[in-house]
Formats: structure tokens, C-alpha cells, sequence
């Protein structure tokens, strides 16, 4: 069996969206309690607009990028293996 590209695309994308999807909620979390994307930025030292592209589109933010927004929020990402739920197609 082979991954298509196909497959190995939307593999890569399901990741992406869930890091994203990690990210945004501790930062809604945050923002509960007063964190603005002002206060992140300025903890990382980037312009704020880059906060909102990251925390608006999910191909816009890179693992790195999550790792720094994470941090500046006091925590961290924890990633653990799952089943595939892709499978790849037979080789022909």
C-alpha cells in the first residue's frame, strides 16, 4: 500500500486544523480572563496583526508559530499518536 497525495494532503491538513483548533481554544479560554492578541504579541515581539492572522487561518499558522503562541499563553502543545484515520490506497 501507498499514501497518494491525496491522502497524504488531507492527512496533513486534519493536523493542521487540530493544532489550530488547540491553539484558538486556550486563547479563547485566555481571553476570558483579560489576554488580548496585543498582550501576545507583545510577548513574543511581532506585530499584532500577525497574532490575528495566525489565530484567524489555520494553513496561516506553522507548528512553530503554535508552539510560540502557546507559550506566550503559559502552556503547551501535547501531541500523542492515534489509529490513522486515512487510509492509504493499494499500490497498483
Amino acid at each position: 500500500m501507498s499514501l497518494d497525495h491525496d491522502t497524504q494532503c488531507a492527512a496533513i491538513e486534519q493536523l493542521q486544523r487540530r493544532i489550530w483548533a488547540a491553539v484558538v481554544a486556550r486563547y479563547r479560554e485566555r481571553q476570558t480572563s483579560g489576554l488580548t492578541q496585543k498582550h501576545i504579541a507583545d510577548q513574543l515581539g511581532i506585530a499584532p496583526p500577525q497574532i490575528s492572522v495566525w489565530l484567524n487561518d489555520p494553513t496561516a499558522m506553522t507548528i512553530k508559530a503554535a508552539a510560540r503562541l502557546m507559550l506566550a499563553m503559559g502552556a503547551e502543545l501535547e501531541l500523542s499518536a492515534l489509529e490513522a484515520t486515512l487510509t492509504a490506497s493499494p499500490s497498483a
